[in-house]
């Protein structure tokens, strides 16, 4: 009488489950892996001129639409928090690890975007950049303000300036 690991059937119906087995092992890894890759992120605003309006930032982790920054985004998440005088701290959690730049800007009057001069285009209201503790000369760049968001990354300082 035959055993049954003998008959070829049965053996390829073993190879064909260890493989699935181990596909599904696979898988299930990548896929544990990729949900532990995020992080919390502490932002803090510093330099607020006064407790007017809002303080709303946007993370962006693409140079598409840098700086722009407006509540509702353009193509970067946006958040916001009641203006302080001094300094406004905001948190992010369970962020994915990458690559980020910060814009940020004291809406002041609460319409929701940063006020710009009619003739030259620049913000007449707070606006600040991660990685840009000196006033803005120019458009920020998003290759200066980008920043990377690891497991430890922790905190983010942004300045806030003022015409």
């Amino acid at each position: 009488m035959k055993q049954l690991k003998d008959v070829p059937m049965f053996r390829r119906a073993c190879k064909i489950l260890s493989l699935s087995l181990s596909v599904f092992a696979v898988l299930t890894w990548s896929v544990a892996a990729q949900a532990t890759d995020r992080a919390d992120l502490k932002i803090t605003i510093k330099k607020v001129k006064n407790a007017n309006g809002q303080i709303f930032i946007c993370l962006f982790h693409k140079p598409d639409n840098f700086p722009t920054c407006t509540r509702g985004g353009n193509g970067a998440r946006s958040y916001g928090a009641k203006a302080k005088k001094g300094s406004v701290s905001l948190s992010l959690q369970q962020l994915p690890v990458g690559t980020y730049a910060i814009s940020a800007a004291h809406d002041q009057n609460n319409d929701g975007k940063i006020d710009k001069h009619f003739l030259f285009g620049y913000p007449t209201e707070g606006a600040g950049m991660s990685n840009y503790p000196e006033p803005l000369r120019g458009k920020p760049k998003f290759d200066v303000a980008r920043f990377k968001v690891t497991k430890t990354t922790g905190t983010v300082e942004v300045i806030m300036h003022y015409p």
